[in-house]
Formats: structure tokens, C-alpha cells, sequence
């Protein structure tokens, strides 16, 4: 009998601190209201553009409170979509996770949809891409659609 309380016991803290757990990693998580996959909305962002990254760094970027870290990543512009570039641009993202940034990796194309000035940004959630084959579906799409 008191075997089978101790196994009871156990069980209700696994269970418990499993669904603990579970609910911080969706509270830590980013959350997009719409799938990563789906276009991104030209109206929202200030550029859209094609572009192959060529650099990447951490940057420790100041706030009126302090400071953060962010990621920033130089891209060659392949293709501009939306507003005016220049042939190569600095994007900033967040680390990932719960601040939403976006993974870029270094050499790979993209499809980036960003907002900001002077200093352009991006995450997982303003539609920016990778280029094949989501990316080039989409900018065939918006050309066919006149951007």
C-alpha cells in the first residue's frame, strides 16, 4: 500500500513538472500568428528583396535601459522587390527562440522581407524566407501579381 501511494506520488510530480515545463517553453517560444511558410505582406515591411548572405556577427546593440544582443548579417541584394537598396545590406535579427530572429546562414538566398531606419531588421514572423524553393515560388508569385 505504501508502495503504491510513493508510485502515485511520483507520477503526480513527473506529470506536474512536465506540464510546468511545457507550458514555459510556450511562453519562451515565438510565437507567429500565422505560418512560417506564408507569404509575407508587402504593406507591412519597408523593403523586400533577394538577397545571399556574405557576413554574420553578434552585435551588442544599446537601449535606453540597457543593452541586448542581437545578430546582424551583411547580404548581397540579388533582387529588390520593395523600396531602395544599396548592392549589399545590413540586417538585424534577434538570437532566435523567444525573440523571434531569424536564422540566417551564411552563403545561403533568401527572401527577406524587413522594416526599420536607418537600421534594417527582420524575424521569423515578417515572412523573410529561404529562397528555394519557398522564396522563389513567392517573388514569381508577387511579380505575377505586380508586386
Amino acid at each position: 500500500m505504501a508502495t503504491e501511494m510513493k508510485i502515485k506520488t511520483s507520477t503526480f510530480f513527473f506529470l506536474f513538472g512536465l506540464a510546468v515545463s511545457l507550458s514555459k517553453a510556450q511562453l519562451l517560444a515565438c510565437s507567429c500568428s500565422k505560418p512560417l511558410d506564408a507569404p509575407g505582406d508587402m504593406s507591412k515591411v519597408d523593403v523586400v528583396f533577394v538577397g545571399q548572405v556574405i557576413k554574420g556577427e553578434l552585435k551588442d546593440r544599446a537601449l535606453e535601459k540597457g543593452s541586448y544582443l542581437s545578430r546582424d548579417f551583411e547580404l548581397k541584394v540579388r533582387e529588390t522587390l520593395k523600396g531602395k537598396l544599396e548592392s549589399t545590406v545590413h540586417i538585424a535579427t534577434g538570437l532566435g527562440d523567444n525573440d523571434c530572429g531569424f536564422d540566417f546562414i551564411l552563403g545561403n538566398d533568401y527572401l527577406v522581407y524587413a522594416y526599420g531606419s536607418p537600421q534594417l531588421e527582420t524575424n521569423m514572423c515578417a515572412g523573410t524566407k529561404k529562397f528555394y524553393p519557398l522564396g522563389k515560388k513567392e517573388v514569381e508569385q508577387l511579380k505575377r501579381n505586380g508586386k
